[in-house]
């Protein structure tokens, strides 16, 4: 979260600070970044009682990992701002691409000779300034982008770095590639070969067979997603890709392969719940669907279960079997939450004001809850107003018209300010909502579930809602009618 913090507060200054001495801070501080994980990871080894421990090494490799992502992003950006502001021409690209390859290439060479932090930055950032000019460039630079990212894969001797250059190779042929003729169909037919012929090799480390078996799988399961060849075609590939997941999950069970097994079976529900959205759910009843859906998970579980039993002959016992006491604990929250949910939603109900909103409601549908009718309401647009936290919490105060329906009555709230001075009136009503722009507010009653295949006749006829809103300005929405 730090990382991302930290990421995000760059971007955030960068696009209303940008300049020469930013990016020239960036550029430094993405080296002091780097030169204070070095010493981070010194002081954590000194101080480590247990330098062999496994929770050692987890801290330090996630350390390493996080601080090259951060400095490597502020870095490589930094570096690319600053040589546009400096010269806006063409040749900076081919610069860029120049630099790339060095960052690439050099801190494989110098494997042992260079800090783990150090290398794993440049090459991260030679990777994304690699990919930014191969796209902008055209011709043929990205096959020799490729071609630096397949020689360092071949160098190096460790799996990081294999893991990364595999990873930055795979994105950039599969644009690149497809884009060229438009054949992306081709090369990801091309990756899986290539990607299942990598997982096959016998010597092959784990870490880059998993990632092969990833790679392999998931260019397999976008092409089955393809219309480009025919209906015929495309039924013939989810067959092919159905029956090698499922000798997949067979054979990495029987191999005692813990990590292959759960990637294979992970793709094998994956394509399931894909095929079932696009040719099932339409057809079946949202119940009768969900209840044959669970049967499939509950069938699969059991003889997941038997098998483990038989195959990895795990003794071990449940993660809860000596803590029933930590269970039920947390059995007691989950319905202690679900009641104050519902404890605070029959509150409204109960004892909240009851008001009447004009609406115009459109159609959508909820893949996993049913139908139901999304609602934009009158007092949705704040008209001729400007909120100052376009994406921040607001409180609307709402006045009944001669009609009997509540209007926006000119005031809201935002972080304790009014936006002009406020009176209270006996009959206000005043709303909790979220901004989404400058002069628009949702207030959490959008969504209006129906029964099974009426959300159209709803639409057509609704015009107006019943609200309740309670003494905090939380609401609920209670009925739709027509008059």
């Amino acid at each position: 979260m730090l990382a991302l913090f930290v990421v995000v507060m760059f971007f955030r200054f960068m696009l209303e600070h940008y300049s020469e001495s930013f990016y020239l801070i960036g550029l430094l501080a993405a080296a002091g970044i780097v030169w204070g994980a070095v010493e981070g990871i010194k002081w954590l080894r000194r101080q480590a009682s247990q330098k062999d421990s496994k929770w050692v090494r987890v801290v330090q490799e996630a350390f390493t990992v996080l601080v090259t992502l951060v400095a490597a992003t502020i870095g490589a950006v930094s570096l690319t701002g600053l040589l546009f502001l400096l010269a806006d021409d063409d040749t900076v690209v081919y610069f860029l691409f120049f630099l790339s390859l060095i960052g690439i290439l050099v801190p494989i060479f110098l494997e042992k000779k260079m800090n783990a932090t150090v290398r794993y930055t440049l090459i991260t950032m030679g990777c994304m300034i690699g990919i930014g000019a191969s796209l902008y460039l055209e011709d043929y630079y990205w096959i020799v982008l490729l071609a630096a990212l397949g020689l360092s894969w071949g160098i190096t001797r460790e799996i990081p770095a294999k893991l990364l250059t595999q990873f930055v190779f795979l994105l950039v042929l599969y644009v690149e590639a497809g884009d060229w003729g438009n054949t992306h169909d081709g090369v990801l037919a091309a990756i899986f070969v290539t990607q299942m012929a990598m997982y096959l090799l016998p010597r092959m480390p784990d870490a880059l067979q998993n990632s092969s078996l990833i790679y392999a799988l998931l260019s397999f399961l976008v092409l089955t997603e393809s219309n480009r060849w025919g209906t015929a075609w495309s039924i013939t590939v989810s067959l092919v890709y159905f029956a090698l997941t499922t000798y997949l999950v067979y054979r990495t069970m029987h191999k005692k392969d813990r990590m292959s097994f759960g990637i294979a079976i992970g793709f094998w529900f994956a394509f399931l719940l894909m095929k079932y959205y696009d040719f099932l759910w339409s057809l079946l009843h949202k119940s009768l669907s969900l209840l044959l859906l669970s049967v499939v998970f509950f069938a699969v579980s059991y003889w997941l279960e038997r098998s483990g039993k038989t195959e990895w002959g795990s003794e071990a016992s449940p993660i809860f079997a000596s803590k029933r006491l930590a269970l039920l604990t947390i059995i007691v929250l989950q319905f202690a939450l679900l009641g104050y949910q519902i404890w605070g939603s029959e509150t409204i109900l109960s004892q909240g004001r009851s008001i009447k909103l004009e609406l115009a409601p459109v159609d959508p549908r909820s893949l996993l809850q049913g139908d139901y009718v999304q609602l934009r309401y009158t007092i949705s647009t704040l008209d001729n107003e400007k909120i100052p936290d376009p994406d921040g919490k607001v409180r609307v105060v709402l006045r009944p018209e001669q009609n009997g329906l509540y209007e926006y009555s000119g005031y809201y709230e935002q972080d304790g300010v009014w936006n002009k001075a406020y009176q209270a009136q006996p009959d206000d009503v005043i709303l909790n909502g979220h901004a989404i722009g400058s002069d628009r507010v949702e207030y959490g009653i959008e969504s209006y579930f129906v029964p099974e295949g009426t959300g159209r006749e709803v639409e057509r006829k609704a015009k107006f809602a019943q609200v309740r809103v309670g003494k905090k300005g939380d609401a609920l929405l209670e009925a739709l009618s027509e008059h």
